[in-house]
């Protein structure tokens, strides 16, 4: 397998989750227009377009082409309510 077919197939299994998990999820927004995701376990993370406060961003995704589960639900998220991340 490719290193490309590798990011590819984690960035599916992150994209599984989010879609999974992300109805036991509940948003909020900060004043300085980014979103706090508290997840169904209570953890809470601060997320934006291009970041997350999860140890998956911090540690696996960081300066690579993958987004974590919590960036993958936002955009979800805001495009079904007719906004872009």
């Amino acid at each position: 397998m490719t290193t490309n077919e590798q990011l590819a197939a984690q960035q599916d299994q992150r994209t599984t989750s989010a879609l999974r998990e992300r109805d036991g999820w509940r948003w909020g927004r900060t004043p300085d227009r980014r979103y706090i995701c508290e997840t169904g376990e209570g953890r809470c993370y601060v997320v934006t377009r291009d970041a997350c406060s999860c140890p998956d961003h911090e540690h696996r995704c960081k300066g690579t082409e993958l987004r974590c589960k919590h960036r993958v639900a936002l955009g979800h998220a805001l495009l079904e309510a007719g906004r872009l991340p």
